[in-house]
């Protein structure tokens, strides 16, 4: 396209830029610890952010998203009942192969791991995390439904409808990121597989020396087990 005295203060800048210009080549954000909002952002209001339901029970059958890395699987189940457009895009991405041979290319520990930005095919670094512009973009579907251990989230820029391919998987609970990014899935196997994701060494700017690719990721029917 992110904690403890000096944690707490760590929460309150990386909620400025752990997730925030991650698309849409907001270059600031992968330099700047507190960007400020570019003029062209700087009316947009924000989008609503709608009640949730509890999280709906997985029914056999039901579509999941699998992504398949060297260090094993990620299994997620999509959140239509709250982001279905966000879901509707995540699913066309992974039909096209879009995902294939993306990588993972930002990690903070015990907090995130973000990736789906098509420039971490190519080695250079000073690009992951930008995006591309002229990809397709989904507005916001915020809601109250809360950032926890396996939330899978829409990351964007500042403009709040600037999502694009590039998203987050959460190794924590993150409560304030509730109704300030799109929530659209949650994992249900694999965790652990985030959770070391997250520790993987980091330069200082929160990239992974060494990228996690997303050999495949594809979609399949839940088996009900």
């Amino acid at each position: 396209m992110a904690f403890l005295k000096h944690a707490t203060i760590s929460c309150l800048i990386l909620i400025c830029f752990v997730l925030a210009g991650c698309q849409s080549g907001d270059k600031v954000a992968t330099t700047s610890p507190s960007p400020s909002p570019s003029s062209r952002y700087a009316r947009v209001s924000k989008p609503e952010v709608k009640t949730a339901p509890p999280i709906p029970k997985l029914q056999a059958g039901e579509e999941v998203a699998v992504i398949e890395t060297d260090r094993g699987k990620i299994k997620i189940q999509l959140f239509s009942d709250i982001a279905p457009k966000h879901v509707e895009h995540f699913k066309q991405l992974i039909n096209e192969g879009f995902y294939n041979g993306i990588a993972f290319h930002r990690a903070v520990p015990n907090l995130m791991v973000q990736g789906g930005d098509p420039n971490t095919k190519t080695n250079d670094r000073e690009t992951w995390g930008l995006g591309d512009e002229k990809l397709a973009k989904v507005n916001a579907e915020f809601s109250d439904r809360p950032f926890v251990k396996g939330t899978l989230g829409a990351a964007r820029g500042f403009d709040p409808n600037g999502a694009s391919t590039q998203f987050f998987i959460c190794a924590g609970p993150y409560p304030s990121w509730a109704g300030q990014y799109t929530n659209f899935g949650q994992v249900i196997a694999g965790m652990n597989i985030v959770q070391a994701m997250t520790m993987a060494p980091t330069d200082n700017q929160e990239r992974l020396k060494n990228k996690i690719v997303m050999k495949k990721v594809y979609l399949e029917k839940y088996s009900g087990k």
